[in-house]
Parts: structure tokens; sequence; C-alpha cells
């Protein structure tokens, strides 16, 4: 149990740490959600939207329940974000540079050169190629936390769903 103490230093760093304040933080913390377009349902296209309602009606006749459950919504919303997010990862690792080291150069070079040449070149595609994974981690990481909580939201409403209307 946190002493008086440690409760009084949380408080007042908690004052501290409230978000942005100006206008201009305030606005782009506003665009963090729709940095993806994931978590956006302003942006949604009307294809996956008719996709969506009839999954969402099939899941509600599966359970018995009436077609315009909001949990079945719930659940068919979320299988959809979470394939559009699996096609976006399948596309992003399909876009990964491969370190190819088939130098076409090689042949016109004399040998000191060419050996002096390539260090620099593989040095130089390395870093690159460094650089260009850590981007690509970074956002499949960011994937990987929006598909989990589509997840979590799916599996909350399947549970739902499934509840007798008698208990709730």
């Amino acid at each position: 149990m946190a002493s008086l103490k440690q409760i009084a230093a949380n408080r007042h760093n908690a004052t501290r740490s409230t978000g942005p304040r100006t206008a201009c933080g305030k606005s782009r913390a506003r665009a963090n959600a729709l940095r993806h377009g994931l978590l956006s349902k302003a942006l949604a296209d009307t294809e996956h939207g008719a996709k969506t309602e009839e999954l969402a009606r099939r899941i509600a006749r599966e359970h018995g329940k009436p077609e315009d459950a909001i949990e079945a919504k719930i659940v068919a919303e979320a299988d959809m974000e979470i394939l559009k997010i699996r096609a976006l990862r399948a596309k992003l690792l399909d876009a990964i540079p491969i370190d190819d080291n088939a130098d076409s150069r090689d042949e016109v070079l004399p040998n000191a050169a060419r050996a002096t040449d390539q260090l620099v070149r593989r040095s130089t595609e390395q870093s690159n190629l460094t650089l260009s994974y850590l981007d690509e981690i970074q956002q499949l990481l960011a994937l990987d936390r929006y598909e989990q909580r589509a997840i979590s939201r799916r599996r909350h409403a399947l549970r739902q769903l499934r509840e007798p209307t008698a208990l709730r």
C-alpha cells in the first residue's frame, strides 16, 4: 500500500502532466487517432459498412438475438477492423527492403578500389537498411496495438452476446 508521502507525490506529479495545453498541441493530439485511419469512424468506407452490417445481422441470427443487436455490430466492426489491420501488416511486411549483395559495378573497378567501394557501400546500405527496419518495426508494433484493442473489443462483445437476456 502506498504511503501518504507517495500519494502526495503522485498527486503533485499528476498536476504537472495533464496533456497538451496550447491550441497547437491540442490540435496535434486530436489527430493522433487518425494517423493510420484505423480508429476513425468518420473515414469508414461504404463498402466495408455494408459488409459490416451484413456480418452483424448474421452474427446476431447465429446467437438468436434481434438483427439490430449492438453487441453483434461491435463484433462485426471489430472483425472488419482486424481484417483491415492484418491486410496492412501483410502490405507492410511485403514492402520491407531485402538486403541484396549483388553488385553490378564490381566488374569495372580494380581489385583495391572494388574492396574499398564495397566496404563503403555495405556500411551505407547497412545503416539505411537498419533505419528502414526500425521504422517498419515501429509501424508493426502500432498495428499490433490496434489489433489487440480490436480483439479485446470483439471478445468482450461476444461474451455479452452469449449471455442469456434474463441475466442483464
